[in-house]
């Protein structure tokens, strides 16, 4: 595991540095310590055959040396540009003066300001015009708005000069151990390492070359902050014996946008022993900043094998599935290798959209809780095993954490399905003499719905019409127009049907050929089949996801295959689970000791025939974006959902009617079901009013009939239709704090409200239970009465007006963004500005996910 992983200079990692202390220097190894290697004379941390070099264990066991400083890497983050302003079309251009990956310059990096004549402007996506005051990144320059050619442009960005300290040995404030722990960002991929600025030596003791070893490592010279490139330089694997150095590989890293795998057959050496020495040299040192993925010594297995692989299929409808039930014929190849995997009838997934529900999948915790939580993938590294995260989702990014514990981490948002197994198994090749973990993900369920042939119209075909969409690549919103001007006719409903039904048998297609050649990888493999959400198709009125929690969204696929297989035809399991199950079934099979905290339950009795409860707990769904918030929970085959702003309650009976076109909640109490819901969410809910306030003027007391347990207000965000996405850094028009804030007295029955500058907004109440009685609004001795009982009851002072709403009241839990921001506490200071960075990204468009 990594013990402070970043992606260097991956747009420069930075964020605000304002209270950022001078770190103290940096410790280096002292020359000539050498340290026993721990344990066996020559072993993986997880007992098979081969040494990991970039292992905690193996970090800190390790001698280091290290230099002093990294010539040509100088800059205090404040950057003159007045001597390069040129004419941009109607606005003016400035070269960038530090590197941002390409990926990430349509965000603003987190503390970076720039002046136009020493006047501020500010980040846009959009064009810039000469009168906007603005900018924003166009290529390798950076794009500003004024009325003539400015006189001055400068930028002040506090990272490039954090990013440089990062990189410097002694400025670091970091061990040697920790300087050399690394991650590096070379789009698409991501991996972690070693960082080995020239020169720097980490030498081994007492270790034995293995039967038919071979070293490998991903190479490269890192990207500095600045725009200075390094001239390349050597790395050099050695065997320090008693009767000398013995060159085992040499290899020349020269700058270039990929890794460069570095493999070395060392067989010729079995059997010799010494201390395993590593080393970067070169005449000219400036800005070598050489740094080696992965690097490993194996041989023979000395233990069998083991290997989990755990596939997502994004936007994945599993009653479109021959497994489930459809009547199309979409998906046979993956029906044919479930035939010998658990199939678990009743699973759903976190979310109707992607980063919550993979979040689970990928840690194991409820969405919110998996903010960062350890990845798998950190578990198993820290285990010793290979680990690797292939993606094709931009949500799935190493700016939100989800490449942490990776080895190899990639993704494309383009990449199809067979673009993905290629890395895949080309991944599993190069690692299948070690325990591997890997996270496969795919995108082609997902609109656009363009399949290659012979699949995109393959059941589009079968219609018998000639029907024609207004667009041939459409999105959510063309669909959606199309709904509002009354365009989209029935045939039209059933051609997207039939079109997403293409990519069901693209998908399985190369899928099911993968998953055989999985099979024929020695050893023993645990593979994991899920969704992260399902997809609308106008069944409730709606298309695509993220706008519901009914079960065309949230029913989930969860098919597990043990090594070998199950032994029998279509096992089915009838065992309520979860996606966020998945953490906890595989680091169960990998038989790991002091696991992460985990939220599912360990899903391997069910693989062995062993039935549990029914419904013996509740199953959480929530985490949408597109309409008002709503949280759900399914339990005893009911869905409950409830819907934060107005408190209305819809109840179905999943087993009589799978639709869910009756809601019960009128007829049925549901108060089990929302303490349910509680308990799987961990938030608060129960009895209570929903207050719409409208704030003004001096502070007021609102005084109430009993006892309350909790009150506060609700974040507008919450109760928004249309919510922005503040982890990818949009601003919330209204905050609570533009609302106002309330304090809940000793006494339990007085509130104190303050309004803020907007005023307008929602506070919310909490009981044990409803009361009734006499309420009263004070403003020091002005005062109103109302009497509240079960119905709504409206009490005003002055400009300042309550609306009291009881019933079921749900107290919203932190956010992601919340949960982002306050996670930075307890980690180190790059880490922390890593998380801020999240915070700040200026992503406004096309998140449909």
């Amino acid at each position: 595991m990594k013990a402070s992983p970043i992606l260097l200079f991956a747009g420069l990692m930075a964020a605000a540095c304002s209270g950022t202390s001078t770190p103290p220097a940096a410790t280096v190894a002292p020359k000539g310590v050498t340290p026993a290697w721990e344990g066996q004379t020559f072993a993986r941390p997880d007992g098979t055959n081969g040494l990991l070099l970039d292992s905690r264990e193996a970090r800190e066991a390790a001698t280091w040396v290290l230099p002093e400083s990294n010539p040509g890497l100088a800059s205090s983050g404040a950057f003159d540009l007045s001597e390069q302003i040129r004419p941009q079309g109607a606005a003016w251009a400035v070269p960038l003066p530090f590197r941002i990956p390409e990926s990430q310059r349509r965000f603003a990096p987190a503390g970076m300001q720039v002046f136009v004549d020493d006047t501020e402007v500010f980040f846009t996506t959009t064009g810039v015009a000469r009168r906007t005051g603005q900018w924003k990144f166009q290529g390798n320059m950076i794009v500003v708005g004024a009325t003539q050619k400015p006189t001055s442009v400068r930028i002040e960005y506090p990272g490039v000069a954090q990013a440089i300290r990062r990189l410097d040995p002694t400025a670091s404030g970091l061990t040697a151990a920790e300087f050399v722990d690394h991650r590096l960002l070379l789009d698409p991929q991501s991996r972690e390492g070693l960082l080995m600025p020239v020169p720097t030596r980490g030498a081994w003791a007492n270790v034995e070359i293995p039967e038919q070893a071979t070293f490998t490592a991903h190479a490269a010279i890192s990207p500095g902050p600045l725009a200075a490139s390094s001239d390349g330089a050597d790395v050099l694997l050695e065997l320090a014996t008693d009767a000398g150095t013995v060159l085992l590989a040499k290899t020349r890293v020269t700058p270039g946008p990929a890794f460069e795998t570095w493999t070395a057959d060392l067989s010729e050496h079995a059997g010799k022993t010494g201390t395993l020495v590593l080393r970067t040299a070169d005449d000219d040192p400036t800005n070598d900043l050489v740094f080696l993925g992965s690097p490993q010594l194996v041989g023979t297995p000395r233990t069998p094998i083991k290997r989990v692989i755990v596939v997502g299929i994004d936007t994945l409808r599993p009653d479109h599935m021959g497994a489930h039930g459809y009547e199309r014929d979409t998906t046979p190849e993956l029906d044919a290798w479930a035939e010998s995997a658990v199939i678990f009838d009743k699973a759903f997934t976190a979310a109707p959209r992607t980063r919550p529900s993979f979040r689970s999948a990928t840690t194991g915790r409820l969405p919110l809780e998996a903010v960062c939580a350890p990845n798998l993938a950190e578990t198993f590294d820290a285990n010793g095993w290979a680990t690797a995260g292939i993606t094709a989702n931009i949500h799935l990014n190493a700016r939100f954490g989800f490449d942490k514990g990776s080895d190899f981490w990639w993704l494309d948002g383009k990449a199809k399905v067979d673009d993905q197994v290629d890395r895949a198994m080309a991944w599993l090749k190069e690692n299948e003499h070690v325990n591997s973990y890997m996270f496969l993900h795919v995108m082609d369920p997902h609109i656009f719905y363009r399949a290659p042939a012979p699949y995109g119209r393959k059941w589009v075909k079968e219609l018998g019409t000639d029907v024609k969409l207004p667009k041939p690549m459409f999105n959510r919103s063309d669909v959606y127009a199309w709904l509002r001007n009354g365009k989209l006719t029935e045939e039209m409903k059933d051609h997207i049907e039939a079109l997403y039904d293409g990519e069901m048998s693209y998908t399985s297609a190369v899928l099911g050929k993968f998953l055989k050649d999985v099979d024929a990888l020695e050893g023993e493999t645990l593979v994991v089949l899920h969704n992260d959400h399902g997809e609308e198709f106008f069944e409730h009125g709606g298309f695509e996801h993220n706008h519901t929690l009914y079960q065309d969204v949230v029913n989930g696929l969860l098919w597990i295959r043990p090594p070998g297989g199950t032994g029998q035809r279509h096992a089915r399991s009838q065992t309520p689970a979860s996606i966020t199950d998945i953490g906890a079934t595989v680091l169960s099979f990998a038989g790991f000791e002091d696991l992460p905290e985990q939220d599912g339950q360990d899903l391997l009795p069910s693989l062995r025939g062993e039935t549990r409860g029914t419904w013996t707990r509740p199953i959480p769904v929530a985490h949408l974006r597109y309409d008002a918030d709503q949280w759900g929970v399914i339990w005893n085959d009911h869905k409950y959902i409830i819907t934060t702003r107005t408190g209305a309650e819809e109840l179905y009976d999943l087993a009589n009617d799978p639709g869910e076109t009756d809601n019960i909640a009128a007829q049925t109490d549901t108060a089990l079901y929302a303490t349910k819901l509680g308990e799987a969410h961990k938030i608060d809910i129960g009895p209570g009013w929903r207050i719409p306030v409208a704030l003004s003027g001096a502070p007021l007391t609102l005084h109430l009939p009993a006892p309350a347990t909790s009150a506060g207000i609700i974040d507008p965000e919450t109760i928004a239709n249309r919510r922005v996405n503040q982890a990818w850094g949009e601003v919330p028009p209204t905050t609570a704090e533009d609302v106002g804030s309330v304090t809940l007295e000793d006494d339990k029955q007085t509130l104190r409200i303050t309004p803020g500058p907007k005023g307008r907004g929602m506070l919310y109440v909490r009981f044990d239970e409803l009361p009734t009685g006499e309420v009263r609004l004070s403003r020091g001795d002005d005062a109103r009465t109302t009497t509240v009982s079960s119905e709504t009851a409206t009490v005003s002072l002055g400009k300042s007006e309550f609306t009291i709403k009881p019933g079921t009241v749900l107290v919203p839990p932190p956010d992601e963004a919340a949960r982002m921001r306050s996670c930075r506490s307890g980690i180190d200071d790059v880490d922390a500005d890593s998380q801020q960075m999240l915070i700040d990204l200026g992503y406004l468009e096309g998140d449909a996910h």
